[in-house]
């Protein structure tokens, strides 16, 4: 865990296909007991996503996908300008030209 301690993993499942946002992924899933929350990304999978601008203060993420930038932020972010899509909000600009 990211706290450093240690919880049981109650099962596993390979190449589970999700959608964050307008991003699809097929990811490995371990089911932890994670109390209020559904899923938990981790640096697994993060690190996937290739090089990240991860902004604490906006609580948001960039990194570049298929050519084009993607942008997530997590509940309650002040950044402007970014449509929220559910419980997990994300965002897409356009590549620079």
């Amino acid at each position: 865990m990211a706290n450093g301690g240690r919880v049981a993993c109650q099962g596993f499942a390979h190449d589970v296909a999700i959608r964050l946002g307008a991003e699809l992924f097929s990811i490995d899933c371990y089911s932890v007991p994670l109390d209020c929350y559904d899923m938990v990304l981790g640096a697994t999978f993060l690190r996937t996503l290739g090089p990240i601008l991860w902004d604490f203060d906006d609580s948001c993420i960039a990194f570049w996908r298929e050519g084009r930038r993607v942008l997530w932020r997590g509940l309650g972010s002040p950044h402007p300008g970014v449509l929220a899509t559910g419980r997990l909000n994300a965002g897409r600009d356009a590549a620079p030209a």
